[in-house]
């Protein structure tokens, strides 16, 4: 065993890729549930909690934290255009608490939430359909870790309803806002 200040560990970053990705994923529509916590006082990166691609820059549909304001945001780029950052809340999530984030996706709609409430919405959203790599605590390339826990991650392949979504990243129960 190694102790003290010469233990180090590296990101643990899954990626699930070939038929284990196409067996699940849908490229039309679908919805995203993380439940996570960062590191107390945590200062975000631009880190990805996940990341959906091509295994390039041109095709994502993410979910990250910003390196300015701190925020989750939600993107997708199709064909090497951004259909913009949509945020999800206003809330920090850097004082070590557990949130709960959700994505939604269809031809025309994207729309990502925070514990419960919904955030920005994109109703002219072109939506990529070469996706063929989901990368989890990382971007594509294994930049940009997410420091911090993936509690869990459930993806459902059709687009759910707000409340829904709304109900699967509610953290009204006292013990899921634990500060660890």
């Amino acid at each position: 065993p190694t102790y003290g200040a010469t233990a180090d560990r590296a990101a643990d970053i899954a990626t699930v890729s070939g038929t284990a990705f196409s067996g699940f994923f849908k490229d039309t529509e679908g919805t995203i549930v993380a439940e996570v916590q960062a590191l107390k006082n945590y200062t975000p990166n631009f880190n990805r909690i996940y990341n959906f691609s091509d295994n390039s820059f041109s095709d994502e549909l993410e979910l990250w934290m910003a390196g300015s304001t701190y925020k989750v945001y939600g993107k997708i780029v199709s064909s090497n255009s951004s259909q913009g950052d949509k945020k999800a809340s206003d809330v920090l999530i850097t004082s070590g608490e557990i949130a709960k984030l959700g994505q939604i996706y269809k031809t025309d709609i994207h729309t990502v939430y925070q514990d419960g409430v919904k955030g920005e919405e994109d109703n002219s959203v072109n939506l990529s359909t070469t996706l063929n790599k989901l990368t989890i605590g990382a971007r594509f390339n294994n930049s940009k870790p997410f420091t911090g826990w993936i509690r869990r991650l459930r993806y459902f392949n059709k687009q759910k309803s707000d409340t829904q979504v709304q109900k699967l990243t509610d953290t009204s129960f006292l013990l899921d806002k634990f500060k660890g």
